[in-house]
């Protein structure tokens, strides 16, 4: 490789460790924020579907979630409980009978049975006047109907109910997240990833629980169904070995030689659903990452998706994560990986463009002149470059001067220029009109 591919690529590995760093790597999924979502907890949720294929165009959707309604509390059976039974708002809460009840409640009820002894008791009193359960004739009667009803109607509809309302909660974070993915609601960019392969280790103090792999995904919004939609996106699995780098960990270099290796010579894609896709490289990653790291479906109880505990030696699962993050570091440390890459499998057969070529090259030991452009409508000081071609125009909105205009003509017959020069002498005010110049015209300008 030339000495200006090393060089480059030393410049890339740099600024990767040095964006790890200062990222300050998550050790936990906790970390990045408050929507997360373990395949432990997915089990057994109501309207979740898994796997699923699209048939018009066979894209896979990992997770579809319905969208759900609440469902009332089941009514009475019979109305002789009913004027005594107190409901609470959601299913968390337990029903119960209350101390007294309305006379014109109990009459109401009464009327199916109004030759009964409760109700010629209760006729005789004021509509408004309380009477207390106690003191009811019927009060065995209600307390009877009560258990039956808590036992056989309350008790599974909670139950059924909580799950069913934890998927209307998931459906709603979920809605919302896509606002904010979509439209920018929120200040720092995220990104939604599926992750597989969670390990948990209690190393040195720090505690992780973090997948190995992870995969970005896209949310969107079925139009005739109004279901949510997981769906992987068209990017390549990613190792995430940010906090293992971060503690300098012996088995980190390894293991993304051997990852490397695993995907490109993988003839699938990438599935959580699909253990071929990933479970090689997990028993890698235990291995590699701990010298007494456990590789836990080999340990744990068939169908068992729950994460292991925490402790002193590295776990890593099969199972998968559904979690948001910030997505400007990981970008940006992703595209710097994708940039490695393209140069270490081109070595010298990438032609780099002229600027990175200059950053990664000896300086010129010569001085040779160079004619600058000239610009219609200066003074014969103003920007004197001695150059006898055509004026051109110049485009500067804001009060310039000399070295200004240097800047400017610097660049049209260079491949970079550096300005330097302390606090308050118009870098920024040079900046600005240079960028009016080369979009007055037509050009595109990035400034980072």
């Amino acid at each position: 490789m030339a000495i200006q591919h090393e060089r480059l690529l030393s410049i890339i590995e740099f600024a990767q460790q040095s964006a790890r760093l200062l990222a300050k790597p998550a050790a936990t999924v906790a970390q990045h924020g408050d929507f997360r979502l373990f395949e432990h907890e997915a089990q057994g949720r109501p309207a979740l579907h898994f796997n699923q294929t699209e048939q018009d165009t066979e894209r896979e959707i990992w997770l579809v979630v319905e969208r759900l309604r609440e469902l009332p509390p089941p009514a009475c059976q019979g109305e002789l409980m009913k004027p005594w039974l107190d409901l609470p708002q959601g299913p968390e809460g337990t029903p119960s009978l209350r101390a007294s009840a309305s006379n014109s409640e109990i009459l109401e009820a009464e009327k199916p049975n109004s030759k009964s002894a409760a109700a010629t008791s209760a006729s005789s009193l004021p509509p408004a006047s309380p009477i207390m359960l106690e003191d009811y004739p019927r009060k065995e009667q209600v307390r009877a109907a009560f258990c039956m009803y808590l036992e056989s109607r309350w008790k599974p509809w909670a139950e059924e109910e909580k799950k069913r309302r934890e998927t209307i909660r998931l459906y709603a974070r979920l809605f919302t997240l896509r606002q904010q993915l979509e439209g920018g609601l929120v200040e720092a960019p995220s990104e939604l990833v599926w992750g597989v392969g969670v390990g948990t280790w209690d190393c040195n103090g720090a505690a992780v629980q973090y997948p190995l792999l992870t995969q970005a995904v896209e949310i969107s919004l079925n139009q005739q169904t109004s279901e949510i939609e997981i769906a992987p996106r068209d990017v390549e699995p990613r190792l995430e070995t940010d906090w293992y780098a971060s503690v300098d960990n012996q088995g980190l270099a390894t293991l993304e030689k051997q990852a490397k290796d695993f995907f490109a010579k993988s003839s699938t894609t990438f599935s959580p659903y699909d253990r071929g896709t990933f479970e090689p490289l997990l028993r890698a990653a235990a291995a590699y990452l701990d010298p007494k790291g456990e590789y836990w479906p080999d340990h744990a109880a068939a169908g068992n998706r729950a994460l292991p505990p925490t402790e002193k030696r590295l776990r890593v699962t099969d199972t998968w994560v559904l979690f948001a993050r910030p997505r400007q570091n990981n970008l940006f440390v992703r595209d710097l990986e994708n940039f490695k890459s393209k140069l270490m499998e081109g070595g010298d057969n990438i032609q780099l463009p002229r600027a990175v070529h200059q950053v990664v090259s000896e300086p010129s030991s010569s001085n040779p002149e160079v004619t600058l452009p000239p610009f219609r409508g200066l003074s014969a000081s103003a920007g004197d470059s001695g150059g006898t071609g055509e004026a051109a125009d110049l485009y500067f909105p804001k009060p310039f001067n000399d070295e200004q205009v240097r800047i400017l003509q610097l660049l049209e017959v260079s491949d970079g220029v550096v300005v330097q020069g302390p606090p308050g002498t118009g870098k920024t005010h040079s900046i600005a009109n240079i960028i009016s110049h080369y979009l007055a015209n037509g050009k595109r300008v990035l400034v980072t």
